[in-house]
């Protein structure tokens, strides 16, 4: 049930809310179409917010249903790639951050390894040196 809902709200209600969000908040910024997006630094930042509160909003939802978390980034993910500015904005701002955090999250994985008691046994060394061929 969680998967079917945070799915529905980032693929059927997220896109149907994108007139209310252009016509009620971002034309008080500036009169433009949400698909053919200017560059300005303060829509930038504004569409970047959106996109990042929109994902962790979508995420809590999943969490809270019992799914997973990377469901509900999924979802928002889908809900704003539709749109040219905001996927050149996360190429242009979001990709070098990106970058680093994936390094980071590979790293925690790798702290979680128990080497004392997996890698530092005579049995998995033995392994090692038939494997590397020494």
């Amino acid at each position: 049930i969680g998967i079917a809902l945070v799915g529905a709200i980032g693929t059927w209600v997220f896109p149907r809310a994108l007139p209310f969000i252009e016509t009620k908040i971002l034309v008080r910024l500036e009169k433009f179409s949400l698909f053919h997006l200017p560059a300005h630094p303060l829509l930038d930042t504004f569409l970047i917010t959106l996109m990042l509160s929109f994902g962790y909003l979508l995420s809590f939802a999943a969490g809270m249903l019992g799914s997973t978390l990377l469901l509900g980034s999924f979802a928002a993910g889908a809900a704003f790639c539709r749109i040219p500015r905001c996927r050149h904005l996360w190429e242009e701002e979001i990709q070098p951050v990106t970058i680093w955090l994936v390094r980071l999250f590979f790293i925690s994985i790798g702290f979680l390894i128990p080497i004392h008691r997996t890698m530092l046994t005579g049995i998995a060394f033995g392994w090692g040196l038939v494997f590397t061929g020494h």
